[in-house]
């Protein structure tokens, strides 16, 4: 159980979909502690908002397992999310793995969501 002295300051933006990099403290992504063990090796994970948040840590345990990570973000607004998740997913992935993909959709939309399949 969390400590009781564990206080966060709130944190609020104005726009959605919100952007990680200006939070403060940054939330925590990595479990030094985690220990792979390849369940995920030759499959591929799509998952949608990818770039920050609940999206962002599955990105970097699939890719612990050796999956290859496929990720949506909105374009012009979570860009600067994408690239760092990019970075963070690039250190973990295995040697023999692909790389990658950050693809901007906007999956609110059932057409996007079907042309984010299709690539």
């Amino acid at each position: 159980m969390a400590s009781e002295d564990a206080k966060f300051p709130p944190q609020h933006q104005d726009t959605q979909p919100g952007k990680q990099y200006l939070m403060l403290p940054q939330p925590l992504t990595v479990n030094p502690q985690y220990k792979p063990s390849s369940k995920l090796h030759g499959k591929v994970a799509l998952v949608t908002g990818g770039d920050s948040g609940i999206g962002r840590a599955v990105c970097y345990y699939f890719s612990l397992e050796g999956a290859i990570v496929v990720f949506t973000y909105v374009k012009g607004q979570e860009d600067r999310d994408a690239a760092d998740a990019l970075s963070l997913i690039k250190e973990v992935m295995s040697s023999d793995a692909k790389e990658p993909i950050a693809i901007p959709a906007d999956v609110r939309y059932e057409e996007n969501c079907k042309q984010v399949v299709d690539e």
